[in-house]
């Protein structure tokens, strides 16, 4: 593709056309001539009557370099057989035109200009050949062609080189048709160029040009700079300004009001004031543009040396500095003032960030964590666009995060401190708890008929609280190694682990006369032993928190995940229990929480948790939702594929 024109918003839409266009137009043109030739039909060769006719080898030549532009859109890749067509038939052009030229310089006829369709009217001398201005215009759009499909900065010279040479003989032709230059469309033969054939090599020539931007010519006219705005329109100005001082000159000449002396003269001093105001005109523009500039730098350069924990820095497309500050810019770098006017290769030397910068001007926005002189900074690289969207820059913002990661890090060290102590205390707690559970019920077995009715509901209490606390020092035990033990990924089955959960609790189904389903679960890469964790307690959740009179049904289903960046499986649990208020959707999976109610069940107030542990550390989550009445759902999302082992914590 023809590379995007970074000029101003109103005149982006007119250049881009030009580029994407061009080829297609001029093919057309070149075949709508050659069917009016076929067809004996006039005005297809003249566009307006009374003007001479584009000649049938400027019409091939014209669509040729067409199809030749269309080819070689793209440039690389597969269209590199394109290019070499594209290459041929430009080749051809050239030929046939250096031939012509022969044909002028030798008063030679080589039998080209009537080959394939002959031209009985009257015209150039002799019939059918191009005129020589038109030749020598096709060859330089068949150089410039050629040079560009070459690439490279002596290509690229050539090319606008010969562009304009084309360039400047469709803007002669075109102002001659304007004026009634005899010459060009009277009888002379030199420069008898016809309507169609000037506007198609000003467009060609045109399209050329624009493709060496953002270098080359075209390059300060289309740039998005001040240059390039005053360019465009002082440029601009002066293609409609001259022109109009001239056809004045001409109709007050022919109309008898002097003589073309005295037009001359006029000409010259309507032409120096009509330039002078209309530069003036456009300084004045300019100088707007650049208070308005200067204010917009100093504002940003402002907020720049106020970021109170970072740095802001402003680039152009030549990666030069225009704005630089905050608070640890001088700490990490160098004073603003030493930054500002500076390249990143010269203000950051060996920093290896250039990249990012890069990329910022390719329109990319990047975010990375990055390290100067010991510090951490999250920076974020974005592209700064143009009135009409063009890059023109980027703008750099570095937030000093070193506190912060060291919160962080002290925050993991105590979490697995706590974790270790929680485990440590679990482990250290089960042996007094068993002893008090054996001699309970030793007691209770031996002494039995000594009791009294007092004594023995004693006794089954200190055996009930004694179960209850085991069972709390095992979930503590439980969610500690949730947090900490180290995780192995690997496919999981989960129809076959469901299954064995489903075994394992036999009793538990049997005593409820719970009912189960179970849909088609997927395989998925994970620590099994931690969602067997997961599962269990979810479906004990389920059985415990049944209606009394009525057997539990719990169903357990699968599907792929909604979110488009996500590859990730849903894993339902339904029951059809007591539910819960929605507003404790949240707060049931905080430690020690249970529902309202809940007292009178078996439970720690872990076992939730402990799920929500699970699922966080495979990169997952885990949510609920509670209807009063109807029943709750737990929703469980895991990721298909881990992206390795998990280290310990």
């Amino acid at each position: 593709m023809t590379p995007r024109v970074p000029a101003g918003p109103q005149l982006v839409p007119v250049l881009a056309a030009i580029q994407r266009f061009a080829g297609p137009a001029i093919t057309v043109l070149g075949a709508v001539v050659l069917v009016g030739w076929l067809l004996h039909i006039q005005i297809l060769t003249t566009v307006l009557p009374g003007l001479v006719s584009m000649k049938v080898n400027t019409a091939i030549w014209l669509g040729s370099l067409g199809i030749a532009r269309v080819l070689s859109a793209g440039g690389t890749g597969r269209d590199r057989h394109f290019e070499m067509v594209a290459a041929a038939l430009t080749l051809a052009v050239a030929a046939g035109a250096v031939a012509t030229l022969l044909e002028y310089a030798t008063g030679a006829d080589l039998g080209i200009d009537n080959a394939l369709i002959p031209d009985l009217g009257a015209g150039n001398d002799p019939p059918g050949r191009p005129a020589p201005a038109t030749v020598v215009a096709v060859l330089s759009l068949g150089i410039a062609t050629l040079a560009g499909m070459r690439g490279g900065r002596l290509a690229r010279l050539v090319a606008d080189v010969a562009a304009l040479v084309a360039l400047a003989m469709a803007a002669a032709a075109l102002l001659g048709i304007a004026y009634g230059a005899n010459d060009i469309v009277g009888g002379g033969a030199l420069f008898r160029v016809a309507l169609p054939t000037a506007v198609a090599i000003a467009v060609l020539s045109i399209a050329l040009l624009l493709d060496g931007v953002p270098r080359g010519v075209a390059g300060s006219f289309a740039s998005p700079s001040v240059g390039g705005l005053f360019a465009r329109r002082f440029g601009l100005g002066v293609l409609v300004l001259l022109p109009t001082v001239g056809w004045i000159r001409r109709l007050g000449e022919e109309r008898g009001y002097y003589d073309s002396a005295t037009g001359l003269v006029f000409m010259v001093v309507g032409s120096g004031l009509v330039l002078a105001g209309y530069g003036l005109w456009a300084s004045r523009r300019l100088v707007h543009t650049e208070e308005v500039a200067e204010a917009a730098n100093a504002r940003a350069t402002w907020l720049a040396s106020h970021f109170p924990n970072g740095a802001i820095l402003a680039f152009d497309r030549d990666l030069r500095f225009t704005v630089a500050g905050g608070a640890a810019l001088e700490v990490v770098a160098a004073p603003s003032d030493q930054i500002v006017g500076k390249t990143h290769a010269e203000a950051f030397p060996g920093r290896g960030t250039e990249p990012l910068l890069r990329a910022a001007l390719d329109g990319e926005e990047r975010t990375v964590e990055t390290q100067f002189a010991g510090r951490i900074f999250h920076t974020t690289v974005t592209p700064l666009r143009g009135a009409d969207g063009s890059v023109i820059g980027g703008l750099v913002v570095a937030l000093d995060i070193t506190a912060r990661r060291a919160v962080e890090r002290q925050l993991e060290t105590l979490n697995a401190e706590l974790q270790d102590y929680a485990g440590i205390v679990s482990h250290d707690l089960q042996a007094p708890l068993r002893r008090i559970e054996l001699f309970a019920a030793h007691l209770r077995k031996v002494e039995a008929t000594g009791l009294a009715p007092e004594s023995m509901d004693a006794l089954r209490r200190i055996e009930t609280s004694s179960a209850h606390l085991q069972q709390l020092v095992q979930d503590l035990l439980a969610y500690a190694r949730a947090g900490r033990q180290a995780m192995t990924f690997a496919p999981v089955d989960l129809n076959a682990l469901v299954s064995s959960i489903v075994r394992e609790i036999g009793p538990e189904v049997s005593q409820r006369e719970a009912v189960l389903s179970i849909g088609d679960l997927p395989v998925i890469e994970a620590d099994s032993g931690q969602l067997r964790q997961l599962f269990t307690n979810l479906l004990q959740n389920a059985l415990k928190f049944s209606v009394a009179d009525r057997a539990p049904h719990i169903s357990i289903a699968s599907h792929a995940s909604e979110a488009s960046d996500a590859d990730a499986w849903v894993i339902e649990v339904v029951d059809d229990g007591p539910g819960f208020d929605p507003s404790m959707q949240d707060e049931i999976f905080g430690l020690f929480r249970r529902l309202p109610g809940a007292e009178d069940r078996d439970g720690t107030g872990l076992g939730l948790a402990i799920c929500r542990r699970v699922a966080e550390r495979h990169r997952g989550s885990i949510d609920a939702i509670g209807v009063p009445g109807v029943g709750a759902t737990f929703r469980v999302t895991l990721p298909a594929h881990q992206p390795r082992a998990e280290p310990d914590a």
